[in-house]
């Protein structure tokens, strides 16, 4: 842990002795720093991370706006060789008229509220190289869409139209948080997949759309839900003939869904629901190989928050059933129980934040502590810890896990 420390105090002490920005300068732009450096249970470097974010606002007027958010990153020891963001994390032309708001351009899209937990959440492809770890805040890839927002009375009405296709980003056989999956076991068995051609954003025909309507209906806030789009991860299917091989293709599905949100006392209670179809599991043919299948996927969640300044406490219960195995010897049911309590602490200057998922199907926990302390107005530090312990059937792609990190976050303003 010492390295670790050593190096994030060198990047504090050099952001620490940088000028601060001029709030009143007119300048509508920011410039964030940001590093993280971990180490695991065993003593050895977990993570060493370092990431320059600038952002910038262009208004021509009050109706147009160009806004941009460039990204220059640099990570280690989560997976072989080092690791580079998307340099562009938002680039988007921004319209707002009296009755509608168009977004034009790479950007991010959330629906629904779930904490760490994705129901509605479907837009954005992840970034699960970290699995369950890690800060949820860059998780989200950027796609470039056009989102529409109009407002009809009381109600509004969203429509996304998207022609980039990207899928989630794995870690590689050598990453830290690698677990075989379907492709392992056909690595394994040295039968070789092939990959064909993916959608391209220059036939509409591939391009991904969504629709939501938001509405108020006495103290109920409520959303309608429709997606229709590519599987975030690749399908993988037998290429027939005498040879087995496999290959790696896109596969599309649909999904229906929607929120509620309403008030009961002090309590503010969450509900979100989805189902989609076309959803690939894997079953196994008559060579014990597996064959990918169409499934229905049914996810809920119900959620209770309670906000008394400063505290903040959050539990939400998942549901997921599938209609088929997601693969041999792995249950398409999953029930996930989470706790969240946060607090802030002298004058918001500080901030403490625990959250706990358990998986009740695999047995399987996940703990992580974040604490944070605002420096002056520049400058953040941080400490978090983190553990998972279970069945490594748990949380999507994960190994069990102790680790410890120091972060250190520069805001120009």
């Amino acid at each position: 842990m010492t390295k670790t420390i050593v190096t994030a105090a060198a990047v504090g002490l050099w952001l620490a002795v940088a000028p601060p920005a001029n709030a009143d300068d007119g300048n509508n732009f920011n410039l964030l720093l940001e590093t993280r450096q971990g180490e695991n249970a065993h003593g050895t470097s977990a993570l060493q991370a370092y990431r320059l974010q600038l952002d910038g606002i262009v208004e021509w007027n009050p109706q147009w706006k160009l806004k941009s958010s460039l990204v220059a990153s640099n990570e280690n020891q989560l997976d072989v060789g080092t690791y580079h963001e998307q340099p562009v994390h938002e680039l988007l032309l921004n319209y707002s008229g009296q009755a509608c708001t168009v977004n034009a351009g790479m950007q991010q899209v959330v629906w629904g509220q779930a904490d760490r937990l994705r129901v509605l959440d479907v837009i954005n492809p992840m970034n699960l190289r970290e699995s369950y770890f890690g800060s949820w805040e860059h998780k989200r890839l950027p796609l470039a869409m056009v989102n529409t927002e109009c407002g009809i009375g009381d109600n509004a009405l969203q429509l996304l139209l998207i022609p980039q296709t990207r899928f989630n980003e794995d870690p590689s056989p050598a990453g830290r948080f690698w677990t075989p999956g379907i492709a392992g076991l056909l690595a394994n068995k040295g039968i070789p997949v092939q990959s064909t051609s993916l959608p391209s954003e220059g036939r509409p025909a591939d391009w991904n759309t969504g629709i939501q309507w938001s509405g108020r209906l006495r103290n109920i806030d409520y959303t309608l839900n429709a997606y229709h789009g590519w599987q975030p991860e690749k399908q993988l299917a037998p290429i027939p003939g005498p040879i087995p091989q496999f290959q790696s293709q896109a596969a599309r599905y649909t999904l229906w869904g929607g929120s509620l949100t309403a008030p009961v006392g002090p309590l503010v209670a969450r509900a979100e629901a989805t189902r989609a179809s076309h959803v690939t599991v894997y079953g196994t043919n008559a060579l014990g190989l597996p064959a990918p299948a169409d499934a229905t996927q049914n996810t809920g969640l119900l959620a209770l928050d309670y906000q008394a300044e400063p505290w903040f406490f959050n539990v939400q219960y998942f549901a997921q059933d599938t209609s088929a195995d997601l693969s041999p010897g792995i249950s398409g049911r999953q029930r996930m129980l989470t706790f969240g309590i946060r607090r802030s602490f002298l004058q918001d200057r500080g901030k403490v934040s625990l959250y706990s998922a358990y998986d009740i199907e695999h047995p399987a926990s996940y703990l992580s502590l974040e604490t944070s302390y605002d420096l002056n107005q520049n400058l953040q530090a941080s400490l978090t810890l983190e553990n998972f312990d279970g069945s490594e059937l748990s949380f999507g792609r994960f190994r069990r896990e102790k680790r410890a990190f120091v972060g250190l976050k520069y805001s120009l303003k």
